[in-house]
């Protein structure tokens, strides 16, 4: 379930998008290619975020207890 990763999202989300939108929008690019990044980026940083916590959790399970406040499943 992704609602065990909430937190993850919610901590990644920020930085990495405003980090992205400023390179990507930065360039020279097409609309069609603000358009893409506009759709595109937000799903590719939330399954960036998952991937991170499901290292975290695997590789330091009392760290992502720590950091989730132990909701996680």
């Amino acid at each position: 379930l992704i609602t065990s990763h909430m937190f993850f999202i919610y901590v990644l989300h920020e930085p990495l998008l405003h980090v992205c939108y400023q390179l990507g929008i930065g360039t020279d690019a097409s609309n069609l290619a603000h358009i893409a990044l506009y759709f595109c980026l937000p799903v590719s940083i939330i399954a960036f975020s998952v991937i991170v916590s499901m290292c975290v959790r695997k590789l330091c399970l009392p760290l992502h207890k720590v950091l989730t406040g132990n909701r996680s499943n």
